[in-house]
């Protein structure tokens, strides 16, 4: 067997990987190919001949012999290099029949990820060896044929940014001899805008002119007036813009494709049309409405033209849209023929479902409420509830659906309340209607804040709470309520799954650290929002001896001796090791002090990170602002991002972390 090895460079490389291509292609109707690959011929692969030695093959059959060749005899001691190897068979016969392989490999330091957009790609270029960054890097984009299209150096921190070109196929790093080609398609990582990716794959170009067109109901009867509107933006970009003087021609047409209305239409400066369009046909089926904007540019609306009856009865539920704690639930049903006399009789069927859905009161969402805690094995899961049930419906004797319905007892929390009822008359006329309402728990709810925003091992941190009646104003006296801090201790083990892949199941255990009694705090409202005076003490102060995740609990009673209960997870920043509830070894989770900051304020966002590395934080919305290099220590370190004016209204922190 003859194995031969071909040293590549810049000029090279990618003609290289193109070729190498075809390697993976199958030519399964040919009687010859005994085996799904298809050799490149190595004679006419550009690149410097490195090595052309024979190696001896066992004589007999099925025998199995291995054959080093080191990688320093090849290229130098620990010199890095792309090289194209052969091993193919000596043995007489065309070279299809004879029995060999190839591989094409980049034996490498130079590390790269890269983010892009519909126009631009940010790179960045690390070593694998000590995962810091290259500076002084050369970054090229190229082609399929090697034209380079751009090119820059890799700054400080090893980062550059490109346009990008459509036809930008290769992403080419030099760093010294170090020499690195990587398809720009694959292992990319997208700019996260609306948590989702900028670049969709299809099979034409992204549309540069977005239109919708709508109207404000999809069922008209014939003779009624249709109101079509229309919204229009222009993509610049990965941004959008308002067309400047635009117009446009509208048709409309019946079922049958006859043109009943048509019109002009003029467009506002903010890129919207709202208007009448003629009234609906005499005949029945689907109409569509057509806008042309240009000579070319056409856009449907389809609606619905039908000819329906009014019901028979009208079908009543006066359910309230709240019931205080201790009431129940009851929901009284009505049915009144439209000539004014009450459905005689009639059969009633009906079905209830009642869930939790937490207590979010406007003016406190820095504030948490009930249960807030979505960890495996938590007692304070939410819980829902489903019954059935029929009653006769005789005129003049109220019908009231009202199951006992349970509330969470582990939990307790306000109950959404969705009723469905079905009414059929003597004349076999059937009616169906829903009503929705909440259950209140108890007379208050608790809220909770962690003031400190990120809190940090062994240091007190200052805890807000207040309570806040039903209807979502604060209570002005102050409730006993008893604070229990407890550590979640993740049990985590790695399990196997198909195909050798490997994945995390964590069990959690509960800790206690602390217990104390406080009182609630009085918020007052500050125009925007309710907030506990910045001079008033703290409900509580805590301290968590290590970095990890804690349970916080909150406890009081109303005066009917009802729980109140409000739990949620802190996580705790810090140095040193802690054990997470790992799903993924190879995903990060990142954890805001808070939700919502000002310009000029600083985010503090705990990593959860499986080890500590050199991590680079990129600042994103349409395209990579701003980045910059940190070091993340233990697995529960705290990553501070200053937030400037060009950051409003959003946008969207990534950490990638690197480990030799």
């Amino acid at each position: 067997m003859v194995v031969r090895a071909r040293l590549l460079d810049r000029h090279t490389l990618v003609h290289a990987l193109r070729g190498y291509r075809s390697y993976f292609r199958t030519d399964f109707w040919r009687e010859e190919a005994y085996e799904p690959y298809r050799a490149v011929d190595f004679n006419v692969l550009p690149g410097r001949a490195l090595s052309n030695r024979t190696l001896a093959l066992p004589a007999g059959r099925d025998e199995t012999t291995r054959s080093v060749i080191a990688w320093d005899d090849l290229l130098g001691e620990r010199r890095p290099g792309a090289v194209f190897l052969e091993a193919a068979a000596t043995s007489a016969g065309s070279p299809g029949q004879r029995p060999g392989t190839q591989a094409l490999v980049q034996l490498t330091d130079l590390g790269l990820f890269w983010k892009r957009t519909g126009s631009n790609v940010w790179v960045w270029a690390y070593s694998y060896h000590t995962a810091q960054p290259l500076p002084g890097t050369t970054l090229r984009l190229v082609t399929d044929d090697n034209e380079v299209l751009a090119e820059a150096v890799a700054g400080p921190e090893g980062g550059a940014s490109f346009g990008l070109a459509p036809n930008a196929v290769w992403l080419l790093a030099e760093h010294g001899n170090d020499l690195r080609a990587a398809e720009l398609r694959r292992h990319e990582l997208y700019v996260e805008a609306s948590e989702i990716p900028r670049r969709y794959e299809w099979s034409g170009p992204e549309p540069t002119r977005q239109v919708l067109l709508f109207s404000e109901r999809p069922v008209y009867r014939p003779g009624e007036t249709v109101h079509l509107k229309a919204i229009v933006r222009d993509r610049e970009g990965e941004a959008l813009a308002m067309p400047a003087d635009l117009t446009g021609h509208f048709t409309v047409r019946d079922a049958r494709d006859r043109k009943f209305h048509e019109a002009d239409a003029a467009f506002s400066a903010l890129g919207s049309l709202a208007g009448r369009r003629g009234a609906a046909g005499a005949g029945t089926g689907t109409y569509r409405a057509a806008l042309r904007l240009g000579t070319n540019e056409v856009h449907t609306h389809y609606f619905q033209v039908q000819d329906y009856q009014p019901d028979a009865f009208e079908l009543t539920l006066p359910v309230p849209a709240a019931f205080a704690a201790g009431e129940g639930f009851a929901c009284p049903v009505r049915a009144q023929y439209r000539f004014g006399d009450e459905v005689s009789r009639g059969t009633v069927r009906w079905t209830l479902r009642a869930e939790d859905e937490g207590f979010a009161p406007a003016g406190f969402e820095a504030f948490a409420f009930c249960s807030q805690v979505w960890v495996s094995g938590s007692p304070y899961r939410s819980e829902s509830w489903t019954a059935e049930g029929q009653a006769d419906y005789v005129r003049g004797t109220p019908l009231v659906v009202g199951p006992p319905v349970p509330l969470n007892a582990k939990a307790p929390q306000p109950r959404a309340v969705e009723v469905r009822v079905e009414l059929t008359d003597l004349n076999q006329q059937t009616l169906a209607r829903g009503a929705r309402s909440v259950l209140h728990s108890s007379a208050f709810y608790l809220g909770v804040r962690v003031a400190a925003g990120l809190p940090q091992a062994e240091r007190p941190w200052p805890v807000e709470i207040i309570a806040v009646d039903p209807a979502g104003q604060p209570r002005a006296e102050s409730i006993p309520v008893r604070v229990r801090l407890e550590r979640i201790e993740w049990r985590t083990v790695r399990q196997q799954g198909a195909g050798g892949s490997l994945n995390y199941r964590s069990e959690p255990e509960y800790v206690r650290v602390s217990e104390q009694d406080a009182i609630t705090q009085v918020p007052v409202w500050t125009g925007r929002r309710w907030e506990v005076p910045a001079d008033a003490p703290p409900a509580a102060t805590l301290t968590a001896p290590a970095a990890g995740s804690y349970l916080l609990e909150v406890r009081a009673r109303d005066a009917a001796d009802r729980e109140v209960v409000t739990a949620l997870v802190v996580y705790v920043s810090g140095a040193g090791m802690t054990a997470w509830d790992y799903r993924n070894p190879a995903v990060l989770d990142l954890v805001p002090d808070r939700t919502n900051y000002g310009v000029g304020d600083t985010a503090q966002l705990l990593v959860r990170a499986p080890f500590s590395g050199t991590a680079v934080v990129t600042v994103e919305r349409d395209r990579v602002m701003r980045s910059f290099l940190t070091r993340l220590n233990g697995n529960a370190p705290s990553v501070a991002v200053p937030l400037r004016v060009e950051d409003a209204p959003a946008v969207y922190v990534s950490v990638m972390l690197l480990r030799g």
